[in-house]
């Protein structure tokens, strides 16, 4: 299973459930790829943001599993250039990434709204959410409980440090308002309760929840002082 040229940095694989493996994928910025193991085929989340990267990934799935590597889901454009390393493969993405194609290479799946694949006793739910781009999507994976959200969530404790409030797309705190519904378990099944992020360690719903109502806030924080019926400021009181 090789694709071309790929990095020396090692791929360490680590199990978080029963078929679901996850890595960091080297280069200028780590990101964190999933791999999807079924009874009957692989799919891999997110390996990487270019080829080079991704191929190192690739090489490395058969460290985990021998079952053929059928499918590669994006959940972004910011990891597009990772499918020149899997033209072989079916590749999934929402369905704006081929009008930008220019800069990376288009998925052969186009979605728009929602898509599944199967992979044996495991499948992949991909649905839309916008977000910082109209192709933000999030991977949910039912039978392990988890859901994979690419670059929509950063779990670590200094994601947002030195941005403001023109550095949040209009349509971010509604994309993870929207993907923490997808955590909510229908009637009878168990919710999802890990969230895989593509920079961060792996976090829950309260730390999703954390990371909305920070981007919400850093998004108004250049927003006028609200005004009372007046409109005179509503100036905060401190009590003594």
């Amino acid at each position: 299973m090789t694709s071309g040229p790929a990095s020396d940095t090692p791929i360490i694989w680590t199990e978080l459930a029963r078929g679901v493996h996850t890595c960091t994928v080297p280069g200028a910025v780590p990101t964190t790829a999933t791999l999807v193991v079924g009874t009957e085929a692989a799919a891999l989340i997110d390996p990487g943001r270019n080829a080079t990267d991704a191929a190192t990934v690739r090489n490395a799935v058969d460290e985990v599993t021998d079952a053929p590597l059928t499918h590669v889901v994006v959940t972004g454009a910011a990891h597009a250039g990772s499918l020149a390393a899997f033209e072989d493969l079916t590749t999934l993405g929402q369905w704006s990434l081929t009008e930008d194609a220019q800069d990376h290479p288009a998925p052969n799946r186009p979605f728009a709204g929602a898509a599944s694949v199967s992979l044996g006793d495991l499948w992949l739910e991909v649905v839309q959410v916008g977000g910082r781009c109209e192709s933000d999507a999030v991977v949910a994976i039912p039978a392990a409980h988890l859901v994979v959200v690419g670059d929509l969530v950063d779990s670590r404790d200094d994601a947002l440090e030195g941005l403001t409030a023109a550095d949040v797309a209009e349509g971010w705190p509604d994309g993870v308002h929207t993907m923490l519904g997808l955590l909510r378990p229908a009637r009878g099944q168990q919710p999802a309760d890990r969230v895989i992020c593509s920079r961060g360690p792996v976090t829950d719903a309260a730390g999703v929840t954390r990371f909305g109502m920070a981007i919400d806030e850093l998004s108004h924080a250049d927003d006028p002082a609200p005004t009372d019926p007046g409109g005179r400021p509503q100036l905060p009181i401190t009590f003594r």
